[in-house]
C-alpha cells in the first residue's frame, strides 16, 4: 500500500512540475509580457540591435566598446564590435550566412570558420535566438518546467527548452512579471566547454514589445568561477522587413 502511495504522489505531483503542459503556461505568461499583441513577436525575427558597454578580459580589463547585431532568424547573424584598444579601435566582425560562418578583424583578412569553430558559434546564436522567444511558438521546441530558482532577488520559472541538434537551453522567467531575466546554455570556445549566461533587466517599451535595455554576458570556462564577460546598455531595437542580399556576407 505504501508503495502504491509513494507511485501515485510522484504521479500527481511530479507530473505537473516538469511537463509539456506546465512550461507552456509559463511560455504563453512570457509572450503576454513580451507583447502587446501576439503576432508582433514575429517582428523579432528580423531585427539590428544597437549597444554600448563593456567587454572584460580574461585579466580583467575593462575594454570600452560599440556593438550591432544583425539578425534573421534562424540561418543569419551578423556581430559587428567596436572596442577601444590601447593601440587604437579594433572592430571584430563575425557572421553566419546559411550555416556558413566567417570572422573579420581589422588589420587582418577575412576568413571562413572552420567546421568546429562555426559549431561553436552556432551554439551562441541558438541561445540568443530562443531569447527572443520567437521559436518558442513553434512545435519543433520540447519545453520542460524545471524547479524554480532565483536569479538576483527575483523568483523565477525555469523552462528547458530543447530542439534537435542544438544545446540544452535554460531560461529563467520572473514570477511576478512574466519577463525573461536569464538564459543559460552550454557552449565551447577554442574546444573549451563553456557555461554562457545572458542577464536581462530594465525592460522598455519598443514598437508594442517590452524588451530588456541592460545585458550582462557571463562566463564560466571549466572549474573556473562564472565570471563578467561583458556589459551593455542597448541604445537601440529596428525591426526591419528585409535585408539587402549581400547584409551577411564576409567583407571583402
Amino acid at each position: 500500500m505504501r508503495a502504491i502511495v509513494g507511485i501515485l504522489a510522484v504521479v500527481l505531483l511530479g507530473t505537473p512540475l516538469h511537463g509539456e503542459d506546465a512550461a507552456r503556461d509559463v511560455i504563453e505568461r512570457a509572450f503576454k509580457a513580451r507583447a502587446e499583441k501576439p503576432e508582433l513577436l514575429e517582428k523579432q525575427r528580423l531585427q539590428i540591435i544597437q549597444s554600448e558597454g563593456k567587454i572584460i578580459d580574461q585579466n580583467q580589463n575593462e575594454i570600452a566598446s560599440l556593438c550591432e547585431m544583425h539578425m534573421e532568424w534562424p540561418k543569419n547573424f551578423r556581430w559587428n564590435i567596436d572596442m577601444a584598444m590601447p593601440d587604437g579601435k579594433r572592430r571584430v566582425q563575425m557572421g553566419m550566412q546559411l550555416d556558413k560562418g566567417w570572422r573579420a578583424i581589422s588589420g587582418f583578412p577575412s576568413e571562413d570558420l572552420g567546421l568546429g569553430d562555426t559549431e561553436e558559434f552556432k551554439m551562441e546564436i541558438h541561445g540568443r535566438w530562443l531569447a527572443s522567444l520567437y521559436p518558442l511558438k513553434g512545435n519543433n521546441v520540447t519545453l520542460s518546467l524545471m524547479r524554480d530558482n532565483f536569479v538576483g532577488d527575483d523568483e523565477v520559472s525555469v523552462v528547458k527548452a530543447v530542439m534537435r541538434f542544438c544545446p540544452e537551453v535554460y531560461l529563467s522567467f520572473s514570477k511576478k512579471t512574466g519577463h525573461l531575466l536569464k538564459v543559460a546554455y552550454r557552449a565551447r570556445e577554442q574546444g573549451v566547454d563553456v557555461r554562457k549566461e545572458h542577464l536581462f533587466s530594465e525592460y522598455k517599451l519598443f514598437d508594442g514589445l517590452m524588451l530588456p535595455t541592460k545585458l550582462i554576458d557571463m562566463k564560466q570556462v571549466g572549474a573556473r568561477p562564472n565570471a563578467k564577460a561583458a556589459e551593455w546598455k542597448i541604445t537601440s531595437y529596428k525591426f526591419v522587413e528585409k535585408f539587402g542580399a549581400d547584409a551577411f556576407a564576409m567583407p571583402k
